[in-house]
């Protein structure tokens, strides 16, 4: 009978013993990531946030233009009736989104850093009666890049961080060489109108 009850008693520490590693592995984790640095979500976290973002309007979601996981984002503003937001993905490319918060339209651009770093991102966005509206294109540019010499070439420039046109074509081809301060970055040449981006949808 001892032989018995020595090896339950065997058996129960094995099984407890278990359980106690298992519960520290769980206590633990958290401390290990911030000890070594190891990120504290999954692969298969969202967007990336950026300071002061917030929810971007559902009408906005873009995932019918190909990006992913875009769900927050930065309110650059409203300009004649549009929305300007601000984003970068889960795949780390940077987005800008335009829309009609009354015909609930929108559409969206996204680059890769290194490209926004050197031209910006641009879109086109086209309103539902198109006879009746022009296209407005609308350009994302660095916040350290001068802005202002677009001014002086038919764009409105709204809070020095987008340039819009609602002439859209009348740049086609045009590329501007802009100032900018942060002379660790590559040189910034704003291009002219984008790709005409027909896909603007409605959720």
């Amino acid at each position: 009978m001892a032989v018995n009850g020595f090896t339950a008693n065997k058996r129960d520490f094995v099984k407890y013993g278990l359980i106690g590693f298992a519960a520290a592995l769980v206590l633990l984790a958290p401390l290990g990531f911030m000890l070594f640095g190891l990120p504290l979500t999954s692969a298969s976290s969202s967007e990336i946030q950026l300071e002061g973002a917030e929810s971007i309007p559902e009408y906005m979601h873009p995932e019918s233009k190909g990006e992913t996981g875009l769900r927050s984002g930065v309110h650059l503003g409203d300009h004649r009736g549009l929305e300007y937001w601000e984003g970068v993905d889960s795949a780390g490319y940077h987005c800008l989104l335009v829309g009609d918060p009354i015909s609930k339209y929108s559409s969206s651009s996204c680059t890769t850093e290194e490209r926004f770093q050197a031209n910006g991102t641009g879109v086109v966005f086209i309103f539902p009666n198109s006879v009746m509206e022009q296209p407005v294109e609308s350009h994302l540019i660095p916040s350290d890049v001068a802005t202002e010499p677009l001014a002086t070439r038919g764009y409105e420039i709204l809070g020095q961080r987008v340039a819009v046109s609602f002439n859209a074509g009348a740049h086609d081809g045009e590329v501007i060489g802009l100032e900018r301060s942060d002379r660790d970055q590559p040189e910034f040449f704003f291009k002219g109108t984008p790709v005409m981006d027909e896909s603007a949808y409605r959720n």
